[in-house]
């Protein structure tokens, strides 16, 4: 009898912990999903603040253009990574292609990323260089932008090479 006893006391534990064991799963399961969710949101928010801080820093750089009289000009940038947007040219000195991409935080681009300076010339929106990220990291290219260019980042790595336009475009040099 006692043997019984035993024996469905073992089995009643042996449930309970099995009980306890899913509940427990259960619950991390329900955590991991609500800390992935957070975590996602936290990024929108970053995301959204840097873009509004972007924005009122270059709302802040035109008003004080506008007032000194001057007008510096912006650049655009446009990318799957980083840190795309407007962004203004220095109002003493010049801006290169690496430093720009350096501000909008793409120094880690894969060696195959294309990048496409177009500018406007005579009228006309025109490819003035177009290189891969492994080229201008190494110094084999360099572009110094001016107001109203714009700049492509592509992580698909179509082209073949570097290819700086014929045009000769002011700013554009090969090393």
């Amino acid at each position: 009898m006692l043997q019984k006893v035993n024996l469905v006391l073992i089995i009643v534990v042996s449930l309970l912990v099995i009980a306890v064991s899913i509940q427990m799963w259960i619950t991390q399961r329900y955590n991991t999903l609500a800390i992935s969710a957070l975590t996602a949101q936290f990024a929108d928010i970053k995301a959204e603040m840097q873009a509004a801080k972007r924005a009122s820093a270059t709302d802040v750089d035109e008003a004080s253009s506008q007032q000194s009289g001057g007008s510096r000009g912006l650049v655009r940038l446009s990318s799957p990574l980083g840190l795309p947007g407007v962004y203004s040219l220095p109002s003493a000195g010049s801006l290169s292609l690496t430093r720009l991409l350096t501000a909008a935080r793409l120094t880690n681009l894969p060696a195959d990323a294309k990048i496409e300076v177009h500018r406007e010339i005579h009228g006309e929106r025109a490819v003035i260089m177009r290189c891969h990220w492994s080229d201008l990291a190494s110094g084999q290219v360099s572009v110094q932008l001016q107001a109203e260019d714009e700049v492509h980042v592509e992580l698909d790595g179509s082209t073949e090479g570097s290819d700086v336009s014929d045009d000769n475009a002011d700013g554009v040099s090969e090393k």
